[in-house]
């Protein structure tokens, strides 16, 4: 393993409450790396979308845990997601499934995770399902300052861009 990477771990409870948890902690391993807004937007979106469903579809209706693994590099990162298993039967899983009609309500996840991971795999663990999602970043596009940053955000955050809605996401989680 690279010694410059970050590497976190955290086994959380299958719970909604636990998903704030999960994107704030990554979030903040993300925020050591110089990243830019975008690609850490990516990886937070698509550990939400993994996240939701370990704890809607892969977790025992009595509780249970999720574990996320993360390894942070300067280039990239990897991604880790395994859940329990709900254990009332096998997951039918098809990570290359086509998005659902518009007006479907669910079926969504796994074409977000696979349009923002470089890599994606499914594989089972036990009677749990694991994802990994692997994201490569261009190290030098988060070290531009922003000049915008600068500032007191109120102009950026208004102006709707996708790096600032992320920063300010970031402060009221936390």
């Amino acid at each position: 393993m690279n010694s410059d990477a970050i590497e976190s771990a955290f086994r959380v409870p299958a719970t909604l409450r636990s998903l704030t948890f999960i994107r704030c902690a990554l979030a903040l391993v993300l925020d050591r790396e110089p990243w830019s807004p975008e690609d850490a937007g990516r990886l937070l979106l698509a550990a939400s979308e993994a996240v939701s469903n370990a704890i809607e579809h892969g977790s025992p209706d009595d509780g249970g845990h999720i574990e996320i693994q993360v390894v942070v590099r300067r280039d990239g990162a990897t991604l880790v997601v395994t859940d329990e298993g709900s254990g009332d039967h096998e997951p039918r899983i098809d990570p290359q499934a086509t998005p659902p009609s518009p007006t479907s309500p669910r079926g969504r996840g796994f074409p977000i995770m696979r349009s923002l991971a470089d890599e994606l795999t499914v594989s089972r663990v036990g009677s749990g399902t694991r994802i990994t999602m692997h994201f490569a970043v261009d190290p030098e596009a988060g070290d531009d300052p922003d000049p915008e940053a600068a500032d007191d955000g109120a102009a950026s955050r208004s102006a709707g861009a996708p790096g600032d809605l992320l920063r300010l996401n970031r402060i009221q989680d936390v």
